[in-house]
């Protein structure tokens, strides 16, 4: 309806526009005719949003946009080398891959890199400084470790371009003896009066790149420092596993991930697993920050066990019924984490976490959860201001306490601007059972209670004698709350 207005005579005024202002459009639509053209942004007068479900090709110059299907139509005589889309969405907190200001360091595990090299589809090609593929830099990444043993380097994808590549079998991530590489998404600024170098500081706001394909991470050679891959701040949608090494290797000694989503396709691909650590990597830890993650496997048992796990204010998915944390041989520290799917782990240390289904622990001795939902069933160490437990003992007898202080989320499924957050009509022990009196899970950090608590004191300053202020929760009227 905005753009129609914004086509008649005479035009909206640009005071009324909503969708459309000049400063902050809610998308944008670039063309690239040719190769050795411009990306040029769509005029308005062209851009028509449109019901896709049918295709159908305009005419003349227009584009036509369906933004709930995510199509584009681009008229048949308009030629198009490279089509590009910028959009705004929701979402509940600054969780996963994203343009939001990312923290943490950006070094590679927090060292100084001996080598980097970046990724853009956009900036032309440099030798030795910037390749359009991941592979071509994961290539030159292999070449400059056989001549350099034990460095560390780096592999910046520098634009939110969406990447179709698989990373598997010979072309697949090596890492090293001693060597460490940081897979990152940011910005890599060009100075005008020199070369890019390896020390220049890097600025990871507003890039979130998509890299479309399965990722296989090995660990070679044999030695007590083994090699540690980081990734920070992108957005996976295939398969991350760490393979098992050769024979007499010892395999991979560090997976990181920071502010990255390996989407959970348990919503889509049953059993498929997200993140998985193949037999042989028992030295390998795991740390994922601020993640959103199918399920996390990883190989070993409380006889032979694996090394440390740990998650913090992440979601990890799986299908209903699965494991959404299967590691019976690590020691797992989890907090801040909202498990969608039973969790097993040899020794459990969890705080403010919100477990769906039930918490297996092989050794139960050791360990605690604290300020954390466990559905009934589980097995797990020593319990602090849990629930259902503080529910139960407060209402002893009623049968109907753990289903009232069971979770109910606003959405599970990805991608939806709720999704992983408790809804407005979970139970109150549970939005406010964190430590901190915020929500238990992933979304802890939002801290709503407290800032909702902080309008009304606001708000109370400018009312007269005897209002009161309240916030009330507006539930939506449709949309997928399963």
């Amino acid at each position: 309806d905005e753009l129609d207005a914004l086509r008649a005579v005479p035009p909206l005024p640009a005071d009324e526009r909503r969708w459309f202002r000049d400063d902050a459009p809610s998308f944008v639509v670039w063309i690239q005719p040719t190769a050795n053209a411009q990306l040029s942004t769509v005029d308005l007068d062209d851009l028509h949003v449109c019901d896709l479900e049918p295709w159908g090709q305009p005419t003349g110059t227009q584009v036509r946009v369906d933004p709930v299907l995510g199509r584009v139509s681009v008229a048949a005589g308009r030629p198009v080398h490279r089509l590009a889309v910028s959009w705004s969405y929701a979402f509940g907190g600054d969780l996963g891959a994203g343009p939001y200001p990312r923290r943490g360091d950006l070094g590679s595990l927090g060292e100084p890199v001996d080598w980097q090299i970046g990724v853009s589809v956009t900036d032309p090609p440099i030798a030795n400084e910037v390749v359009p593929k991941i592979g071509d830099a994961v290539d030159a990444w292999h070449a400059w470790q056989a001549a350099h043993p034990g460095t560390n380097g780096r592999i910046v994808l520098m634009d939110s371009h969406l990447y179709r590549e698989n990373l598997t079998s010979g072309g697949k991530i090596q890492v090293g003896q001693g060597s460490r590489l940081g897979l990152l998404a940011a910005h890599w600024p060009q100075p005008e009066d020199r070369p890019r170098r390896a020390d220049d500081p890097l600025d990871p706001v507003g890039v979130r790149p998509c890299l479309v394909g399965d990722v296989e991470v090995i660990g070679t050679g044999t030695g007590e420092r083994p090699g540690q891959l980081a990734i920070d701040g992108l957005l996976l949608g295939g398969l991350l596993t760490v393979v098992a090494p050769a024979s007499g290797e010892s395999g991979l000694g560090r997976l990181e991930l920071r502010h990255s989503t390996v989407i959970p396709y348990a919503t889509v691909v049953p059993g498929t697993p997200g993140i998985a650590l193949a037999a042989g990597n028992d030295r390998a830890e795991v740390l994922l920050d601020q993640v959103i993650t199918g399920p996390l496997r990883v190989a070993g048992n409380a006889d032979t066990p694996a090394a440390p796990i740990t998650v913090i204010d992440s979601i990890v998915q799986a299908e209903t019924g699965k494991a959404a944390i299967d590691a019976p041989g690590a020691d797992a520290t989890l907090r801040g984490v909202t498990s969608l799917g039973t969790t097993t782990v040899r020794s459990l240390a969890a705080d403010d976490c919100l477990f769906s289904e039930t918490v297996t622990v092989a050794r139960r001795q050791q360990g605690c959860v604290r300020f954390s939902h466990v559905p009934e069933g589980s097995q797990t160490p020593r319990r602090y201001r849990c629930q259902p437990d503080l529910a139960t003992a407060a209402a002893p007898g009623d049968p109907t306490v753990a289903t009232r202080v069971a979770p109910v989320f606003a959405s599970l499924r990805y991608g939806a601007a709720g999704y992983g957050r408790l809804a407005e009509t979970a139970a109150r022990e549970l939005r406010e059972g964190a430590e901190s009196g915020a929500e238990m899970g992933a979304f802890r950090q939002t801290l709503t209670p407290q800032r909702l608590t902080n309008l009304g004191t606001a708000l109370e300053e400018y009312l007269p004698l005897g209002r009161v202020a309240a916030a009330l929760p507006v539930l939506p009227i449709r949309g997928d709350l399963s």
